[in-house]
């Protein structure tokens, strides 16, 4: 919510943006290495960005399960793509500067996670 409405702009966004990019033309040639890698930009770009710094000192402690996670899912088509809509509508709310919108995004963004490991669970 902070981050958008700190109005960052498509400029003060370019690299995360441009991970975006690289993760769509992977998910495009079907390389799920390289997604998990411009996945992992992504991811350090967004936390570098965390306002509240102990919220991300408290996510960072999880970093290794995210990492597991990316290896145990992202190599599938059908998670990549649902990752890559997920994040573009967080991107485009964070240019937008809207906070409540992303706030909104990254909610379903990890309910959407969290359905995809249940259904491997299952």
């Amino acid at each position: 919510r902070e981050i958008a409405e700190s109005r960052p702009g498509r400029k003060g966004l370019a690299p995360l943006r441009k991970a975006l990019e690289d993760m769509a033309a992977a998910h495009e040639d079907g390389d799920g290495a390289e997604f998990m890698e411009a996945n992992y930009r992504f991811r350090a770009e967004w936390m570098a960005r965390v306002p509240n710094r102990r919220l991300a000192r408290a996510i960072e402690l999880y970093a290794d399960h995210v990492r597991y996670l990316r290896a145990f899912t992202l190599g599938e088509a059908g998670v990549r793509a649902k990752v890559l809509k997920g994040l573009k509508r967080l991107v485009a709310t964070l240019e937008a500067g809207d906070g409540e919108g992303a706030a909104a995004a990254m909610l379903a963004h990890l309910d959407t996670a969290k359905r995809i490991l249940l259904e491997r669970k299952a």
